[in-house]
């Protein structure tokens, strides 16, 4: 893909989905916001990085190549799909499909710290 507004077009399009506006879905589409947000976070290899609500996995796509793992907690079912047929590839990556509002997160990163 050459640019990340014209691969979110893409996947919305291949899994047929729009943004669910009662989940205050928003997708991230440009590429310097993406580049400034990653490189603000100062992640590094040694990281254990929670994303809630990664929706296509434009940031998680970048944090992957940063991060030592990468858990994204999405509620919306219909981008598992997605997550899944993206990152599977990558041994950093678990996807959780729960609201993050009821995730017990200490327990949820005990044990999977560098």
């Amino acid at each position: 893909m050459n640019n990340i507004y014209d691969e979110t077009k893409f996947l919305m399009k291949k899994y047929n989905i729009t943004a669910n506006k009662s989940l205050g879905q928003n997708f991230l589409v440009d590429d310097e916001a993406v580049k400034d947000i990653v490189d603000a976070s100062l992640v590094t290899k040694d990281d254990l990085i929670i994303e809630i609500g990664p929706g296509l996995g434009t940031l998680t796509k970048e944090l992957l190549e940063k991060a030592f793992k990468v858990i994204a907690i999405e509620l919306d079912t219909r981008m598992l799909k997605v997550l899944n047929d993206r990152f599977f590839i990558y041994d950093n990556f678990e996807v959780i499909n729960e609201d993050v509002l009821k995730v017990n997160l200490n327990k949820l990163i005990r044990g999977r710290k560098k």
